[in-house]
């Protein structure tokens, strides 16, 4: 039998979506609009969050909105457990594999 000591890696306990009522630095409100105008822009928000995880080796991303869940709940039910929103947004399936890896 093989023993595993600890394991280390990078975690991020404390990042806003455009859903943070105190803290939204993206520029646009993600509730101006219901017709989810803003779709292209919280797109480009998810594709920079996961690339900048990758790249800085990121194992798991803490969610801290102000007084929300709307901004975690989109990440999880509209990309995260949605695979042609996924594949759509990163085509390359070794992408999608690592950012699956991730722990939101």
């Amino acid at each position: 039998m093989r023993e595993i000591g600890s394991t280390w890696g990078k975690w991020d306990f404390h990042v806003h979506t455009p859903y943070s009522i105190l803290n939204n630095m993206f520029g646009f409100n993600p509730f101006d609009s219901e017709d989810n105008y803003h779709e292209k822009e919280f797109d480009n928000y998810v594709t920079t969050l996961f690339l900048k995880a990758i790249e800085n080796e990121i194992v798991a991303i803490g969610i801290t909105d102000y007084f929300m869940v709307e901004g975690y709940k989109r990440i999880r039910q509209e990309y995260l457990d949605s695979p042609k929103k996924m594949e759509k947004l990163f085509p390359e399936k070794t992408i999608r594999d690592k950012i699956y890896n991730i722990y939101v």
